[in-house]
């Protein structure tokens, strides 16, 4: 049998009142599994392949995730740190202008590289994988909330 009862706006904030470290708690270990199963995917599906291979392993080492919490908002970060600088031109894409220089081959010859600009496509592997994976993020978010409330 299922029914339904109809609650004031005040009986409703009396309710919430009571719960906000239990729901701010739930929210935040909801996140924390958010941002680990999404590192993880982004690792393990997106920079083993399509879109891009692994050659170092540089940028999947440098995916890193943490919650933050201001006390009003929580908030799940997967990011590309220091370890690879490349990771925002294959997120994004971009044109960019290579100055003349000087290099040095293989054989350990020195030649001259004439400026030029080199474009790169964008890659992403950080946005298709929060898009891919929202519908499951946003079940997790709403199963914690329901969890807290009870």
């Amino acid at each position: 049998m299922i029914s339904f009862q109809q609650i004031g706006a005040e009986q409703v904030l009396i309710f919430l009142k009571g719960k906000p470290e239990k729901l701010q708690g739930g929210m935040q270990r909801a996140f924390a599994r958010i941002a680990i199963r999404l590192q993880k995917y982004i690792v393990t599906q997106k920079l083993s392949g399509d879109p891009l291979k692994r050659h170092s392993g540089k940028l999947a080492a440098s995916v890193i995730q943490r919650v933050e919490n201001s006390g009003t908002k929580i908030s799940a970060i997967v990011q590309a740190g220091s370890l690879a600088p490349y990771a925002f031109v294959h997120e994004y894409g971009g044109t960019f202008q290579i100055p003349e220089h000087l290099s040095v081959s293989r054989l350990g010859r020195s030649f001259t590289v004439h400026a030029h600009s080199a474009t790169f496509p964008e890659r992403s592997f950080m946005r298709t994988s929060l898009e891919e994976n929202v519908d499951m993020y946003l079940a997790e978010v709403s199963k914690a909330i329901g969890e807290s409330l009870k």
